[in-house]
């Protein structure tokens, strides 16, 4: 049946809940300890007093949103298609929810019923590409960006670089003294042994020049709330208008939330000129 076609689509981990942590959400609001700083051991004489550190922990709450994505299918071209077709289209579907988390975690600007993603979230570290208005020339900036997250956090599982498309030229087009890029020719890129995920999720801002938001960190620093499973529903003879096309409605649908709950595991590159 058709439905039994559609329904067998599931879901892979968006790579927002690959790298970060992901907990499953007992309700629609769950609250969450936020470190802002890191704790810090010390020497203490035997039958001495230990003394508190500096370390602060407040609290942040994952608020479950529902996010969502609706297509009509032509019953004429689903019935024409093959299986695989059926589930490309439903998997583009599903798709399309894991690049609105990863959207939400980098780039949400906290207003309406968007999160508050790294890009504005308070206390991430943040480092000036701006270069004086012009292309990266070399990669101290970006160097400064690796250091800016403690060395112990530097964990090659779990580090990556996000960038716009127009972030990943101005990348490529760095050189180092005489040498090119130190991403050419890598697969799949890297830079600084660290790997890039290019996301079309991350916006360029138009401008003199145009400018796009790098972002580097330990991923564990953001965390990815589910409320229950994905949703898949299919109604196959279609509602409404969708009924007097004959087209097959199906929605998609999964609660969650995101919140950077560890800031200084992350960093944010700042004004990254991507004039081509």
């Amino acid at each position: 049946t058709i439905e039994s076609m559609i329904g067998g689509v599931r879901a892979e981990p968006s790579w927002i809940a690959d790298l970060g942590q992901l907990i499953e959400m007992g309700s629609d609001t769950h609250k969450v300890p936020k470190e802002t700083t890191a704790p810090v051991g010390a020497n203490v004489a035997e039958g001495g007093t230990i003394a508190e550190d500096a370390h602060v922990v407040g609290s942040t709450t994952l608020d479950a949103i529902k996010g969502a994505s609706l297509r009509h299918f032509n019953i004429e071209a689903v019935m024409d298609a093959s299986p695989d077709l059926i589930e490309h289209w439903m998997r583009r579907l599903v798709e399309s929810l894991d690049e609105l988390e990863t959207q939400q975690a980098l780039e949400g600007d906290g207003t309406g019923n968007n999160f508050t993603g790294v890009k504005i979230a308070s206390s991430v570290n943040e480092v000036d590409l701006v270069n004086g208005g012009a292309v990266l020339a070399d990669l101290d900036l970006l160097a400064d960006m690796v250091t800016a997250i403690p060395a112990s956090e530097r964990d090659p599982a779990r580090c990556a670089w996000f960038a716009s498309s127009d972030g990943l030229r101005a990348l490529l087009q760095i050189q180092n003294a005489t040498e090119l890029s130190p991403m050419l020719g890598q697969t799949p890129k890297a830079l600084f042994g660290f790997p890039i995920i290019v996301s079309d999720q991350i916006a360029t801002t138009a401008g003199t020049p145009d400018t796009s938001t790098l972002y580097f960190g330990n991923w564990r620093g953001v965390l990815v709330g589910r409320r229950g499973p994905l949703m898949i529903d299919t109604v196959a003879e279609g509602v409404g208008a969708a009924f007097a096309a004959g087209q097959i409605s199906t929605r998609v649908m999964r609660r969650y939330s995101v919140v950077t709950h560890l800031p200084a595991l992350l960093v944010r590159g700042v004004n990254l000129w991507v004039a081509a």
